[in-house]
């Protein structure tokens, strides 16, 4: 059950877990300076700068499994996420005034640790506090704010690009908004009661968890290219500099943000389709991206992966929160993480590999994605995705 300050502010409960969303899907923020990083440091292969924006996705997953195993059961939910931001802040703002590479690199590393002990919280926190439709809303809700965050993010790394790649780092400093709130609103989600005298349950994970994550990390290799690679896909087809990517880049978030906004009515409308749904909306997106050869209709193709990509991440949520017991909430959502970051990490090889088939190093691979969400789309109209609930949580 909720307790009674919870109950009397709802609305403060939900701001809190609000206030460590907005920054979750930051990562990302330097994607746009990446080719004015490059040209910077010429002696430096592609592979290398790449790291830039892959290495966090990579140190982010030990670190978001150490904080699922803790978060709730040995350590207050509040603590992990005020040292893990922190750790994003010192890591997020310190290349400003770095030029080394291999600098950049240590102190994207100390971002990624602080990402990822912040990343699975706001999910763990929702699946703790809510259940039912309301949890569907509430992680709705939650991805719309994260991709807010990301859109405000993206765009000022952009833009600040355009001044001095080193400039785009500024863009993490919306962190210390989250920070701020947290310290002020966030409080600890009830514990889950146990009888007198009955053993502790074991926290585990789950088969079905296992399963979530692996296709859940599929689909990450499947639509994280469109983010690594657009910048030097509109340079390459003169479509833009690094304004314009930041631009594209911020309306896949917006999209993003529509996607979030819709999916609690469209789970409880469409439910076991959900998850086809959205992979179809990548494919679609990917196509107007590849084919349009104009701005516009690139930015619509971004837009759609996004509200793609913000079904199909808070439906594997929803799948991994019915699998899950309350006390295993927090790994659960770690493990998701964990295959996310695993999967968008080895996504440059991806990216290489298919380039070193085909030739093509920008177009190809996001040809090789859009065929991949096409055909796992349908494969979804008939296969159900969702479980039947077997723990309860909270009351909605």
């Amino acid at each position: 059950m909720l307790s009674e300050k919870e109950k009397k502010s709802p609305f403060i409960v939900a701001f809190a877990i609000m206030s460590v969303y907005v920054i979750t899907m930051s990562a990302g923020n330097v994607s746009a300076a990446l080719a004015s990083i490059s040209a910077a440091f010429p002696n430096v292969p592609m592979s290398t700068i790449a790291l830039i924006s892959t290495l966090p996705s990579l140190l982010m997953i030990p670190a978001s499994l150490i904080a699922g195993a803790l978060a709730g059961n040995k350590v207050k939910y509040k603590t992990i996420i005020i040292i893990g931001m922190l750790f994003y802040l010192v890591g997020g703002l310190a290349p400003v005034s770095a030029n080394s590479m291999t600098v950049i690199l240590i102190e994207r590393a100390i971002f990624g640790i602080g990402f990822g002990f912040i990343t699975p919280m706001g999910n763990a926190l929702v699946l703790s506090v809510y259940e039912g439709n309301k949890r569907a809303t509430m992680l709705g809700i939650g991805s719309m704010v994260m991709n807010l965050g990301a859109i405000v993010m993206q765009f000022a790394g952009g833009a600040l690009a355009e001044i001095g790649w080193q400039y785009s780092f500024y863009s993490h400093a919306l962190g210390i908004v989250s920070l701020i709130l947290v310290l002020i609103f966030l409080t600890e989600p009830p514990k889950v009661g146990q009888p007198a005298g009955a053993e502790k349950p074991k926290v585990r994970i789950r088969g079905g968890v296992l399963l979530t994550a692996l296709l859940l990390g599929i689909y990450i290799i499947l639509i994280f290219p469109s983010a690594i690679l657009m910048s030097g896909f509109l340079q390459k087809n003169n479509l833009g500099g690094p304004a314009v990517a930041g631009m594209v880049l911020s309306v896949f978030t917006l999209g993003g943000m529509g996607g979030g906004f819709v999916y609690g009515p469209l789970f409880k409308a469409i439910k076991k389709y959900v998850v086809a749904l959205g992979l179809l909306l990548g494919a679609v997106g990917y196509a107007l991206v590849i084919y349009s050869g104009n701005i516009v209709l690139v930015a619509i193709g971004m837009a759609i992966a996004g509200a793609s990509f913000s079904i199909v991440l808070p439906a594997c949520y929803m799948i991994a929160g019915m699998i899950a017991s309350p006390q295993e909430v927090a790994l659960s959502t770690s493990v998701l993480l964990a295959a996310v970051n695993i999967f968008a990490f080895f996504s440059g090889y991806f990216i290489s590999f298919v380039g070193a088939v085909t030739g093509d190093m920008l177009a190809m691979p996001m040809v090789w994605c859009m065929i991949g969400l096409a055909v796992a789309s349908i494969v979804f109209i008939f296969v159900n995705p969702l479980p039947k609930p077997k723990h309860a949580t909270v009351n909605e």
